[in-house]
């Protein structure tokens, strides 16, 4: 059953199916989506997060995956195959190796065509996904 702040006695858990209101900025408008499409979702699919960037602009994150993995070599930029079109800022990043370690140390950055990804450990790594928040220009 979903309530309006006002109606709360106390804060209660929330639940996946609960459901929350997002507001886009940058389209003006506003959508109802459940809390599991929101807080702590990893998604192939582009989704909104429900928070806002400095510029007012709504957060996505998405899971990118490469079908061969990427090798990067230490302080060397390299290509992705996602192209930069339609990205505005790019909030964070966290890449994955195949082993599932996870590395927090990423740059990311556009390219002349591709996003781009760097890293500064000794050694190369090798990912097989990242997740990526951004907005939308």
């Amino acid at each position: 059953m979903n309530k309006t702040i006002h109606q709360l006695d106390t804060l209660t858990p929330i639940e996946s199916t609960d459901e929350m209101i997002v507001y886009d900025v940058s389209a003006g408008t506003s959508k109802k989506v459940q809390v599991k499409d929101v807080a702590g979702n990893y998604s192939e699919t582009e989704t909104l997060t429900g928070a806002t960037w400095i510029d007012g602009k709504p957060i996505y994150r998405q899971v990118f995956t490469f079908e061969t993995s990427l090798t990067i070599q230490p302080n060397s930029w390299t290509d992705t195959n996602i192209s930069k079109t339609g990205f505005d800022s790019l909030i964070s990043i966290i890449a994955y190796s195949e082993t599932k370690t996870c590395w927090n140390a990423m740059t990311v950055q556009f390219g002349s065509t591709y996003l781009q990804l760097l890293h500064s450990r000794s050694g190369a790594i090798t990912v097989k996904n990242f997740v990526l928040e951004y907005t939308k220009s």
